[in-house]
């Protein structure tokens, strides 16, 4: 019961990813990096976030709307070959909305903003694979020096990784390392 439940929240990210505005995702194309090389439990997962404007003219964004949306599915195989996992998705606005930062992208010129996650035990799991990816989102008519805020959504491709448990290195009083 628990697999068929988590399959019908995967469609339900899936089907929501599918129906973004294809007309908006020929102006924009979100790339999502992974930046961190070891992915650990109660660290940092950093990532990359490239915005490529894909049309003719300047494109403006506000920066505080990249990662509007965040989506993390983990999947994990059993011994009698099923599989399962979790869901969850994160909406909200990253921005505080009073001091927006405004960026203009030129024609085919790509805007590059690194993300912090933290992976605590709360949401995640260690020695598990998951899949994230984010989206960009502006449905508020803005104007940045007298020029219209680029409207609509996108979404980015989707990047996979596996949290680790990591030792902590620690420096005794002689200088020696200390895995704990």
């Amino acid at each position: 019961m628990m697999v068929v439940k988590t399959l019908i929240v995967v469609l339900l990210f899936a089907y929501a990813i599918l129906a973004q505005n294809i007309k908006n995702d020929a102006q924009l194309r979100l790339d999502l990096k992974l930046v961190s090389k070891q992915v650990c439990m109660g660290k940092p997962l950093v990532v990359s976030a490239l915005l490529t404007n894909r049309t003719e003219d300047d494109i403006i964004i506000n920066t505080g709307q990249i990662g509007y949306s965040t989506g993390f599915i983990s999947f994990i195989s059993y011994k009698d070959g099923g599989i399962g996992g979790e869901a969850f998705h994160i909406i909200g606005n990253n921005s505080d909305g009073r001091n927006p930062k405004f960026v203009v992208i030129s024609p085919n010129k790509t805007y590059s903003q690194e993300l912090s996650f933290i992976l605590d035990s709360e949401f995640f799991r260690a020695r598990r694979s998951y899949k994230m990816q984010i989206g960009y989102a502006q449905f508020k008519p803005q104007t940045y020096q007298n020029q219209n805020v680029w409207e609509g959504q996108v979404e980015s491709n989707e990047i996979k990784f596996q949290i680790q448990h990591c030792k902590k290195i620690n420096l005794t009083k002689t200088g020696r390392k200390v895995a704990n």
